[in-house]
């Protein structure tokens, strides 16, 4: 991704594709390659993934991991395995109260999906 989208290239691209994977978009396909471009544009810097995380991309993923489809949950766990890396996306999943020792909600979710039946998607998120 950084070879066909330098700097700010790869900083543009992000919008479009938080487009594609809207909740409202039912083409799977559409979906899928959405998701497989936010988690090539995360890999590339922290900048271009904390323009992922502003312009809302984060929710769309999110959203995205409850999917049926197991090559579309497979595709949101790669992207958020790829944001992780961001400070603020790790901010999303800090308690609110720092003497609160209650997990996050979000941070519940991720373990609930390191249980999944898929392997691929399982070991994805064992990652984080």
């Amino acid at each position: 991704p950084a070879l066909a989208f330098s700097g700010q290239r790869a900083m543009d691209a992000c919008r479009p594709c938080i487009s594609l994977i809207e909740s409202t978009n039912e083409n799977t396909f559409l979906v899928y390659d959405g998701l497989m471009g936010l988690t090539n544009l995360a890999s590339v810097s922290d900048s271009v993934r904390e323009r992922i995380i502003r312009e809302g991309g984060c929710h769309h993923i999110d959203y995205q991991m409850l999917e049926d489809n197991e090559a579309i949950r497979r595709a949101a766990t790669q992207a958020i395995c790829n944001l992780a890396l961001s400070e603020k996306f790790k901010e999303r999943y800090r308690p609110v109260d720092e003497e609160s020792t209650e997990p996050v909600d979000r941070l519940k979710a991720v373990f609930v999906f390191c249980g999944d039946e898929e392997y691929h998607t399982r070991m994805l998120l064992w990652v984080l």
